[in-house]
Order: structure tokens, then sequence, then C-alpha cells
């Protein structure tokens, strides 16, 4: 497979210059060599994230700054593809690019061109914009590590006689890898599952709660899952509109006799590791 030099660079919206605060909204790629230009910038209808983060900006501020930021890109989009590239001017293209994402006193502006050797430009265009504007690493998965870190922190640190450790509880008809589990004799006795449920949209927390609550429940029915299983949950705010599906999520596990504490409640997770 051959791999492509490119340069991109991301677009940054930073409304007041005097704090230096900003909000990734867009990528835009170069790819001399296979002729490509592309640019991604976020909908301009979905101002919500921008003007939660500045909470005092006027919305048509962002709306119009990224309008006309939008036709300079577009602009320079038609001179690439209509000029430079037919002639095979690489270095055309990369003055013309360096040229665009020019340092400038402006509220929508680039970031330094950063350099990325891909198969595929324009893959790579919404692969960047996905981690950039997007913020895709913030999975449920991804918290749910971090959540694991600072649990794991928190067992390291207790006089245990014993330590938790990730292990695979299962027989052949299912399996579940539990990262925090206290074993006697090779049996699970003690578990501990960090849940991440503070996603932006009700039905995201019962997708991520349905990966893990019925596992759990087949665990339990076959007699595998221990009686003194903790789930530790990051909820939502609790004025949010996904706070009722997480309540219900909690309720279910509840119901089920497992533990849900607060993933910030390190008082009671200890407690539940210590406890005999």
């Amino acid at each position: 497979m051959s791999l492509f030099a490119c340069r991109y660079a991301v677009v940054q919206f930073l409304p007041y210059a005097e704090t230096g605060e900003f909000a990734n909204v867009g990528v835009a790629l170069l790819c001399p060599e296979r002729g490509y230009f592309g640019f991604r910038l976020q909908n301009a209808r979905r101002t919500k994230r921008i003007t939660g983060f500045f909470e005092r900006l006027d919305r048509a501020v962002y709306v119009r700054a990224q309008g006309l930021f939008e036709q300079e890109l577009a602009r320079v989009k038609t001179l690439l593809d209509n000029e430079v590239f037919p002639r095979a001017d690489a270095e055309a293209a990369r003055q013309l690019f360096a040229a665009l994402i020019h340092p400038r006193e402006a509220i929508v502006r680039f970031t330094p061109a950063r350099a990325i050797l891909t198969a595929d430009p324009a893959l790579e265009l919404d692969t960047l914009f996905g981690r950039y504007v997007e913020h895709e690493f913030a999975t449920p998965e991804h918290r749910e590590e971090v959540l694991e870190k600072r649990i794991g922190q928190l067992l390291r640190a207790l006089p245990l006689t014993k330590p938790f450790q990730a292990h695979t509880i299962a027989d052949d008809d299912t399996r579940a890898r539990i990262p925090f589990v206290l074993l006697d004799d090779g049996k699970p006795v003690r578990a501990i599952k960090p849940l991440f449920l503070a996603q932006d949209e009700p039905f995201k927390v019962f997708e991520h709660a349905d990966l893990w609550v019925p596992k759990l429940r087949r665990l339990q029915a076959r007699g595998l899952l221990p009686d003194a299983t903790l789930i530790s949950t990051e909820a939502p705010a609790a004025d949010s509109k996904c706070f009722k599906a997480f309540t219900e999520v909690c309720a279910e596990l509840r119901s089920m006799k497992l533990q849900t504490v607060p993933a910030n409640d390190e008082t009671a997770i200890r407690q539940f590791a210590i406890a005999r």
C-alpha cells in the first residue's frame, strides 16, 4: 500500500483574543502528490457546542464568521482543482496552502501545519475531523478506560491481602472481561465494573447500558457473577435530558441486587473493596 505525504491544519474559532480560548471547528488537508485538497467544517447549524463554551457569544457572530471562512476555503479549492493540480505543480499547491493557513488576526484561524502519511487523503480528512472536532476518541469505551485507571490507582493504594485484577468471567455460553475481580482459590468473589453513562442523548445511555446489563444478567443467572458486584457509574448532569435514562438503568442494576455508586465516590469504592 502506497503512502502519500500530506499537510493538514486545524481550523479554530477564537472570538476573544484576550483570553486565548478557542474551539476546533474544522480541518483542511492538502496532498500535492495525489492532487487533493479537502476541508470539513462543523455544521454551522450546530452552534450549541460553541455557544455552550462561549456563553455570552451571539451565535450569529459564529455563523457569519464561519460562512465567510468557508467561502475562502471553497475559493482556494476551486483554484487548486482547476488550475494548480491539472499542471501537477506540487510546489505551487504547497505555497497556496501555506498562504491559506498563514497566521492571521481573525476570529477563525488555522493552527500551524502538521505532516501525516496516509494511503487515502479523503478518508484521513474524515478521521482528523472526527478526532479534532467531533472528539470521537471520547467514546464511552474510552471514558470507561479513564474510570478504570482511576479505580485501579485507588485499589493499589489499599492494604489488600489479595489484589483485584482483570479477569474474564465465562462459561461455554457467555463471557465478560471485568477489570477488577477479587479471586479466592480461582473463584470470583468480588467484582467492580466501571460503567460510563454520561452520554449526550438518552438513547445513547440505553445503547451503552445494553452492552453490559444483559451480559451481567446472563452471568448472574448462571451463578458466575459474584454476589458482591459493584457498578461504578458516571452519570449525566442531574438537570439534563439524559438523567431519566440514567436512573432507569441504575434501577435495573439494583433490581439485579447489584450495588451502584457514583464513579467519584471513592469512599464507597474503598469500603466495598476492603469489606469481608
